[in-house]
């Protein structure tokens, strides 16, 4: 490795095993007009040692002057320690890097955003604000080195990471566990890689989930030394290098949390993807709400074990098939949500436990290229819109240990989930958002259509007796709209309109605004029957919640709230407590093609 001689501010080669240096090194967020290894070597093959005059420099006579301090010789600064032209060495360094910053005396930050001031509350602030947070290669350097200064642009100092005030900030703002941020706790272990592997997958990676890096490759080449993992550096790949990285960690890690990337995140962020269906993330943003997804056990069960080939992502775990829809099944993960209580106690009480469950479409309800239905066994696609979600034992305890496939990624162009003939929007407006979408069953797109997933037909079709409370199409708000014979898909009968098309969406607008909505279409001797419900609920439903009463059709614990309609508009009549009113509506009176769900402030209309 190259390193500058701190007395000297001239650079030298040494072997970094061999010869074990004591050196500083320095983490920054890059300017313009940095000191590169070019214009250190034509210095340092100079007599003269004027210093030279760009701004730049200061931080190399800084972090020199400072390593004297430290009484550390050398000192390591990545703009002019690397020889970038040389693709060799480059490769070499970005490998290394993690072990540098590990193996250094002391770390120092600078800044160059940041100024210390007398008001701590201003200084706490512009220090959570600095742009050093939210670059993707300032992760590793801020986990790696064991000693850890902050400067300021000017640098003063402002602390240390070991300063428990200042780690508790470091938390809030990176959203990292303060248990990896202490090196205390870095005692016991080997290595640092060590100590940070006790967090999941998941959880590593929501890490880096709100950094940035200038070249998308990077955001998988910032990660390497984190899971210790090596591997060529292909720039012009794009946001495949993350995705290969995480084909490298499965080759080395069993955790099956790298596959929960999506769980709680907003249905609209999931639908910008390239891919129809993917099996990894392309991106660590995917990752940003699994810092609490732990590995656990699984109660009865081996733990799920998997590995990839050239169709897919072969696993083998327990594995839930849909009651209700044909196409639909949930494979239970080896991680979840463990209660403070039971952590370090894995074999001990897990009732409380909540496991990540993850949906998929079987090929059954896909096509392909061609046109033609996807027919081999026992292979799923995992589409984009499918969120993992969390499940309880008594879930897992109704699964079966199987093995499935789960094939690579499709593109849209590829592969397409077969549709039912209408599309479920939202409209748009200031008091809603995707993200108050807090549960839907089954698995939709939102925005974009309902997908044919194999409706089975377990309850009652034709005509129906209003009195049956527990009949989804039943009462005075039914309406029947004479339907189109002809469908587009073809004869295949599962493309056909489905005796019983079931939505239901749960809506959470606060503590005590909490709704579900219920979307039912069906058919009755030549006619098309389409009815939305809303009913008020007293507790947040989960996806559970929801696929069991899809089971049971029983809403009786559930109050149903009065509802005006005109055509194929819908308005609910709210209780005096809500300020919220939701709509719904269908389009088309012949062909009933789309259904829009809108809420506006209650009293006004949208």
């Amino acid at each position: 490795m190259w390193l500058i001689d701190a007395k000297t501010t001239r650079l030298v080669h040494v072997n970094d095993v061999a010869d074990k240096p004591r050196y500083a090194i320095l983490s920054h967020t890059w300017g313009d007009g940095e000191v590169s290894f070019r214009d250190m070597s034509a210095r340092s093959s100079r007599i003269s040692r004027k210093p030279q005059r760009r701004p730049a420099w200061s931080k190399i006579e800084n972090s020199c002057r400072l390593a004297l301090s430290y009484k550390c010789d050398y000192v390591w600064i990545d703009t002019c320690c690397i020889d970038n032209s040389s693709s060799s060495e480059l490769q070499q360094a970005i490998n290394s890097m993690f072990r540098w910053y590990e193996r250094a005396e002391i770390c120092f930050v600078h800044l160059a955003d940041v100024s210390v001031d007398k008001d701590h509350n201003r200084l706490k602030s512009a220090f959570r604000d600095s742009r050093w947070f939210k670059r993707g290669w300032t992760l590793q350097e801020l986990l790696a080195p064991s000693t850890l200064v902050f400067y300021d642009k000017t640098w003063s100092v402002i602390g240390a990471k070991d300063d428990a005030d200042l780690r508790g900030s470091i938390s809030e703002v990176t959203g990292i566990d303060e248990y990896y941020l202490n090196p205390a706790n870095r005692i016991v272990f080997s290595s640092v890689h060590q100590w940070l592997s006790r967090a999941s997958v998941a959880e590593r990676l929501s890490w880096a989930a709100g950094r940035e890096t200038t070249r998308a490759e990077d955001m998988a080449y910032c990660l390497l030394g984190i899971f210790d993992i090596n591997m060529p550096m292909l720039y012009g790949e794009g946001i495949k290098a993350f995705k290969r990285l995480q084909e490298e960690i499965m080759k080395v890690d069993d955790d099956c949390s790298l596959l929960c990337w999506g769980y709680d995140m907003a249905q609209e962020a999931l639908t910008i993807f390239e891919d129809e269906s993917s099996i990894l993330a392309p991106h660590p943003k995917y990752f940003k709400n699994c810092r609490g997804i732990k590995p656990c056990t699984l109660p009865g069960y081996m733990m799920p074990s998997f590995s990839l080939n050239q169709r897919g992502l072969k696993i083998k775990a327990p594995i839930l098939d849909d009651i209700t829809h044909a196409h639909l099944s949930y494979v239970v993960l080896g991680c979840g949500i463990i209660p403070e209580t039971e952590r370090g106690n894995d074999q001990g009480k897990a009732g409380s436990r909540l496991f990540v469950s993850l949906p998929l479409v079987s090929n059954g309800a896909c096509k392909s290229r061609a046109g033609d239905v996807e027919t081999q066994q026992g292979e799923y696609h995992r589409p984009t819109w499918c969120r993992p979600t969390l499940v309880s034992m008594k879930f897992l305890k109704k699964a079966k240990l199987k093995e499935l496939l789960i094939r690579r990624a499709a593109s849209k162009s590829a592969v397409t989930i077969r549709r039912c003939p209408f599309r479920l929007l939202f409209q748009n407006s200031p008091l809603f958002k995707t993200e108050h979408v807090v549960a839907i069953y089954p698995p939709q797109p939102i925005p974009g259509a309902l997908a044919s997933l194999g409706r089975k037909a377990i309850h009652q079709t034709g005509f129906w007796d209003d009195s049956d409370k527990r009949n989804p199409l039943s009462d005075s708000y039914v309406r029947k709209i004479r339907s189109d014979t002809s469908s587009s898909e073809g004869d295949d009968p599962d493309n056909q309109l489905l005796s019983d098309v079931q939505v239901m969406i749960h809506l959470k607008f606060s503590a005590s605004e909490m709704f579900l909505v219920t979307v039912e279409l069906g058919d009755s001797i030549g006619h098309r029957i389409f009815r939305c419900r809303l009913y008020q609920c007293a507790k947040q439903l989960g996806f559970e919640d929801l696929h069991a009463l899809s089971i049971s059709q029983d809403y009786d614990q559930l109050r149903i709230l009065g509802c005006d309609h005109m055509g194929g508009y819908f308005s609910f009549k709210m209780n005096d407590e809500s300020s919220v009113a939701v709509e719904a509506m269908y389009t088309s009176m012949s062909d009933i093609d789309r259904v829009i769900i809108g809420v506006h402030e209650k009293g006004v209309t949208s």
